[in-house]
């Protein structure tokens, strides 16, 4: 068998020092930035759920020089992280029940550290962790049409119709759909944010997570929602939410607004999809409003934009997404399915008008 560097105490001890490096700023992103702390959260949980799977499973991990093995050695070795592999993830997948996007976070996690480990620590272990399968899902996500925003926007008894802290969450649900700025950035605005020229009012900021320099042009019921809580005294421009606390007083008003179509949330395991239900028992399925979060701002300013015919390079400059952003182009897609309804109404009304004009001709003499 191969020769041993680690096990399981030193590995552990490692995965402590790459955590704790990405926390105090030791070890930093490829631009140089600082890592969030929902980073070293994941570190952490992933640490945990190793060190479970080792004790529950009687698994010991090791590490190996690759530069030290021989052939057969090598061979021994890539099939350890093979069986590593397989076990690790039927112990996530059949004794924990994650689905796809929680295991392959996970997975991502341990490719990164051992990446760390050949990068900054200079240990030889080969590449065995690239061959790690991460798997991808594309969460479901929605976005409001631009019919449902201007209901928000305009209907004056729906309005009324609201306590003063749900038409606080309104007005900044209409505000972060129109900028479409992430949540983090919403909260962080203050006055200063705001520049004027002449008639027109500018939001401008630097985005937290790209760092990108951001100017969006503020339409007339976006300054009425900033004037109404301007004050030289207020720190912020916007009231003041916890990301939890907003969800919940989002998905009120959506449900008040009648936003309330059915909407079958399924997610996947092992690649396959599965409905997961609002009420299990009654198999009651989730509605439109259940999905609506503080991410529908974003998703809905982006959208929105696109599905108006906003070309893409200055939606892309509006939300800070850099050139090859995968991410920008699920928000096309999405563009795309709403663009294609209206197309069809388009030619399901030519066809209509077609059929009706070769009638008129049947019936009409020629002569």
């Amino acid at each position: 068998m191969a020769k041993k560097i680690v096990t399981n105490e030193s590995f552990f001890e490692l995965f402590d020092e790459f955590i704790k490096k990405s926390a105090n700023g030791k070890r930093l992103k490829s631009n140089g930035a600082k890592f969030k702390d929902t980073t070293f959260s994941n570190y952490t949980n992933t640490l945990r759920l190793l060190k479970d799977f080792c004790v529950e499973k009687k698994f010991t991990i090791q590490l190996f020089i690759v530069t030290r093995l021989t052939k057969r050695e090598l061979s021994a070795a890539s099939n350890y992280w093979k069986d590593f592999y397989k076990k690790f993830t039927s112990y996530l997948y059949d004794d924990l029940n994650y689905i796809d996007n929680y295991v392959g976070t996970v997975l991502k996690d341990i490719k990164v550290f051992m990446s760390f480990l050949v990068k900054e620590k200079n240990l030889a272990i080969g590449d065995f962790h690239r061959r790690f399968y991460v798997s991808k899902e594309n969460s479901q996500f929605v976005v409001l049409s631009p019919e449902q925003l201007g209901y928000l926007i305009h209907n004056a008894s729906f309005e009324e119709s609201l306590t003063d802290k749900l038409k606080e969450a309104k007005d900044i649900f209409v505000f972060g759909c129109t900028v479409g700025l992430r949540f983090s950035d919403l909260m962080s605005l203050t006055p200063s944010n705001i520049v004027i020229e002449g008639n027109h009012r500018f939001l401008e900021l630097r985005t937290m997570k790209t760092d990108t320099p951001v100017r969006i042009l503020l339409p007339e019921y976006a300054c009425h929602i900033v004037f109404k809580y301007f004050s030289l005294k207020n720190k912020l421009l916007l009231p003041k939410r916890s990301k939890s606390r907003l969800n919940l007083e989002l998905k009120k008003i959506c449900f008040l607004a009648g936003f309330n179509q059915t909407l079958i949330k399924t997610r996947r395991r092992r690649g396959i999809p599965f409905v997961i239900y609002k009420d299990k028992k009654k198999k009651l399925h989730y509605t439109f409003s259940d999905h609506v979060t503080s991410h529908t701002m974003r998703r809905t300013g982006i959208t929105t934009l696109l599905r108006l015919g906003v070309p893409e390079q200055i939606v892309r400059q509006f939300s800070g997404h850099s050139p090859g952003s995968k991410e920008f182009y699920r928000y096309i897609s999405i563009a795309q399915s709403y663009m294609n309804i209206e197309l069809q109404k388009a030619y399901d009304t030519i066809d209509s008008i077609g059929k009706t004009q070769k009638k008129a001709v049947y019936f009409n003499p020629i002569d």
